[in-house]
């Protein structure tokens, strides 16, 4: 349940050009527990990418703005990735949350630059990938 079989984790390395990718996503996991539970990108120095997936399951005083900032203020590039569609079959009852969700990451991921420099924060949006 929930897993990609490893193939999320090799065509993103292929297309960060062979960066090592490592998944440590957690099911049900909330922003909070990310930031406060997870070893981030940001804690060690070798890592370039951090890769996040977090915040369906309500934010607990943390947003995924903070989770951004905090990678982008220690010099990482960030991805944002989206969660898929929360109701495939046509039913509505996570599908508004969802929506706007996923409009504040391509907002966050948008604004990475600070309006400083180059880009440093991406998004796959799976509601246009």
């Amino acid at each position: 349940r929930g897993s990609t079989q490893g193939q999320f984790e090799l065509h993103l390395s292929r297309g960060l050009e062979g960066t090592v990718v490592e998944n440590k996503c957690q099911g049900g996991a909330t922003i909070a527990s990310v930031f406060n539970n997870q070893q981030a990108c940001s804690a060690k120095a070798d890592c370039q990418w951090s890769v996040l997936m977090a915040g369906m399951n309500g934010e607990a005083g943390v947003s995924m703005r903070t989770l951004v900032d905090r990678e982008l203020a220690a010099g990482k590039r960030v991805v944002i990735q989206g969660h898929p569609h929360p109701d495939p079959v046509g039913g509505t009852r996570l599908v508004e949350r969802w929506e706007v969700f996923m409009a504040e990451s391509a907002a966050i991921a948008a604004g990475s630059s600070g309006g400083q420099g180059p880009r440093r924060g991406w998004v796959i949006d799976p509601r246009v990938d």
